[in-house]
């Protein structure tokens, strides 16, 4: 659980904090390497960074979410990120909510970066 804590504190700051060090390619590697080590852990803490700007679990969310909108199909890094999400998220009939800080801010990531 320690590399998961380290690896989401890092994406965290580098998707809401202007000085992050990731980009936003390099945040797409990231959360696909998340959601890889969250769908091998059986003991998971979602309420991890719930203090910071978002827990977990909505990170996860609104990352799946985002990444659905914004692939460039099945040989996008965008899409393995999508895939790897899947995993751990099952959004069954919900929905987007394209309102989710963590949509909106990979939404304007993903503008600058052109990638989609």
């Amino acid at each position: 659980m320690k590399n998961i804590k380290r690896l989401y504190r890092l994406l965290d700051l580098s998707v809401f904090h202007f000085d992050g060090t990731l980009d936003y390619g390099r945040i797409t590697t990231g959360i696909t390497l998340l959601a890889n080590l969250l769908d091998g852990h059986d003991e998971i803490d979602w309420g991890i960074g719930e203090f910071d700007n978002v827990s977990l679990d909505e990170f996860i969310v609104g990352a799946y979410w985002h990444y659905a909108d914004y692939n460039n199909g099945q040989w996008s890094p965008e899409y393995a990120a999508l895939c790897a999400l899947g995993k751990i998220f099952k959004p069954g009939m919900s929905s987007a909510d394209e309102n989710s800080s963590v949509y909106l801010t990979l939404a304007d990531m993903a503008d600058e970066y052109k990638t989609y």
